[in-house]
């Protein structure tokens, strides 16, 4: 993996987004991510149970928490979070998560080491693809950033969650790059507050009451 200050030895120009810039942009709608992956987890939990399997399977598990998340930021995602400016869900196969705010673009993958996977396809790869802000110089226009999550093995909760800016998608881990990469689980927790209530799955529609 390639880092800034790898870039910068080989005398390549700093003109990347800074990652506390980026994260002070991107603070509003993070609530938002982390709620939906939460609902997400407790849709898959519950279906697991009804089940009677005290461990959810874990090819199975991240589709369901794909396909309540994606429920949630349809639905009460936009009613619940009172944002100056409203996100838009992009549909992706294989109920793949992605949004659009503002100038960002987040897609988000579980991952179990933290790391910026490697990309699945030839549409991952061109979303990675971001060579071109080593050397934009003005506006760096609109910026792709993975949201990485992970959790623990009952799926009761969020254990990681992490954005990545990626540089470059290979075909191996060893091609495939970041600019840069950050925690922002607690900063997501702290950001909810008082609006971060239990989560009630009722018709599905993701709203959130206290308990």
């Amino acid at each position: 993996m390639l880092t800034a200050t790898e870039i910068h030895s080989h005398n390549m120009p700093m003109t990347i987004p800074h990652r506390s810039t980026v994260l002070a942009e991107i603070a509003p709608i993070v609530p938002v991510i982390r709620a939906a992956l939460t609902f997400g987890l407790a849709g898959a939990k519950q279906y697991f149970d009804e089940q009677h399997e005290d461990t959810p399977d874990p090819s199975l598990a991240p589709d369901i928490v794909r396909w309540h998340a994606r429920r949630y930021l349809d639905n009460a995602g936009h009613a619940v979070h009172d944002l100056s400016e409203d996100y838009e869900r992009h549909p992706l196969g294989n109920i793949g998560l992605m949004l659009a705010w503002r100038r960002f673009r987040f897609r988000m993958r579980k991952v179990g080491d933290g790391q910026l996977p490697v990309p699945a396809s030839t549409t991952q790869k061109q979303f990675y693809d971001q060579l071109c802000l080593e050397f934009d110089h003005e506006d760096h226009g609109e910026l792709r950033l993975m949201i990485l999550w992970d959790t623990d093995k009952e799926y009761a909760q969020l254990i990681s969650l992490r954005v990545a800016l990626p540089r470059v998608g290979g075909d191996s881990r060893e091609t495939t790059q970041e600019f840069w990469s950050a925690s922002i689980l607690e900063e997501a927790a702290t950001a909810a507050g008082d609006d971060d209530l239990p989560i009630k799955l009722d018709d599905g529609m993701g709203e959130k009451t206290g308990q």
